[in-house]
């Protein structure tokens, strides 16, 4: 047995979310998908829309408030995304890293 493998049949009962094979783990995955298609089809209002970006602007101060200085987690993203080229600009407007 790997150590990785040592690793997870220790865990096995607290990750109920994981499958053990690909066509499990996608078998498990369909609640979760299911409802992030719905939320991508939903119509909402400019105030929801609203409401929803505060939401998240304060989720990402929330978790970066708990990591180390130099540590922040969607900082961390941007920059990456921008050494690798990627569209730095579409990167930050999605995560709203600098907002």
């Amino acid at each position: 047995m790997t150590e990785n493998q040592e690793h997870i049949s220790i865990f096995a009962p607290y990750l109920k979310h994981r499958g053990y094979t690909v066509e499990e783990q996608i078998k498990l995955n369909q609640p979760a998908m299911e409802w992030l298609k719905q939320r991508f089809e939903e119509e909402i209002t400019e105030e929801e829309a609203k409401k929803r970006q505060e939401d998240w602007e304060r989720l990402k101060e929330i978790i970066d408030s708990f990591r180390p200085e130099g540590h922040k987690l969607f900082r961390k993203l941007c920059l990456f995304f921008a050494h690798n080229k990627s569209n730095y600009a579409s990167c930050c407007s999605t995560l709203g890293c600098f907002s």
